[in-house]
């Protein structure tokens, strides 16, 4: 599909278009060595009004309007595809705005990406055929994708650009998020990486903070569902104080909760 296809088709969906648009031990590229403190100035236009949080399959909802179904790494990490599925089916099935959280990593998939790509379209397959709220409630999946898990930036631009592919024929507002860690890749490589995605940036520290501002002032991609460490030490725990830090819009899409704007808080499932 043609760039102009892809930013028509989007906007026909609901979905951001990419032109205008984490959870592991962080690894910090150029931006972490080089960055500045971020200017007090910056903050979020509009901010967010609610949050989004991770829970485990089987486990209790958060408190939040959204919910993050966290299937890690799938294969032999922890959390099976069938679980994942139903968990996002029983989420759904209350009428839960729901997301469902994979990070691709290929020791726990050994057959890599196209592993990985096998696993989302069974995922994507089963919800939409087990689930009637899907096409209202589900927001599609989180790929939260690091340099620290092994894939490499073109590996997981393929896999990003599969599930684009498989998300294209949902028949809601289904689309996917990229939960990364924005300093740890050059920014061009970040950019190519998170490019035609809803961006989730992991903000831990004052150079992710820059890193996620310098992809919108350099590539104009400024809507970000930022990604707050609801168990760091303050104020890296705090949404507010983490958004304040970011510049551009926080994300949301007209179909999945009018005027709520989101933020992504991550803790330890």
């Amino acid at each position: 599909m043609t760039r102009a296809g892809v930013v028509s088709f989007l906007s026909r969906h609901g979905r951001p278009s990419p032109v205008t648009g984490m959870c592991a031990a962080l690894v910090l590229g150029a931006w972490a060595i080089t960055a500045l403190a971020a200017p007090a100035a910056w903050a979020q236009s509009p901010r967010y009004t609610v949050k989004m949080q991770d829970f485990a399959p089987g486990a209790g909802y958060p408190g939040t309007p959204g919910k993050v179904v966290e299937g890690l790494g799938l294969g032999s990490c922890l959390y099976s595809v069938s679980r994942v599925e139903a968990a996002t089916v029983n989420s759904l099935a209350n009428s839960y705005r729901t997301v469902t959280e994979i990070s691709p990593q290929p020791y726990c998939v050994a057959s890599g990406v196209p592993g990985y790509e096998s696993k989302i379209r069974a995922i994507y397959h089963y919800v939409e055929s087990h689930s009637a709220h899907a096409a209202a409630y589900w927001a599609g999946f989180m790929l939260d994708e690091e340099p620290g898990f092994g894939f490499s930036a073109s590996k997981l631009g393929t896999l990003n650009r599969y599930v684009a592919s498989l998300m294209n024929a949902s028949p809601g507002l289904s689309w996917y998020f990229t939960e990364n860690q924005p300093n740890g890749w050059g920014l061009s490589t970040y950019n190519s990486i998170v490019a035609g995605s809803w961006p989730a940036p992991q903000v831990y520290s004052v150079s992710m903070a820059n890193a996620v501002n310098a992809e919108c002032s350099t590539y104009g991609r400024c809507m970000n569902d930022v990604t707050v460490d609801g168990v760091a030490a303050s104020p890296w725990n705090s949404p507010a104080h983490v958004t304040g830090l970011i510049t551009g819009s926080s994300w949301h899409v007209s179909a999945w909760g009018g005027a709520r704007l989101f933020c992504n808080i991550w803790v330890p499932v």
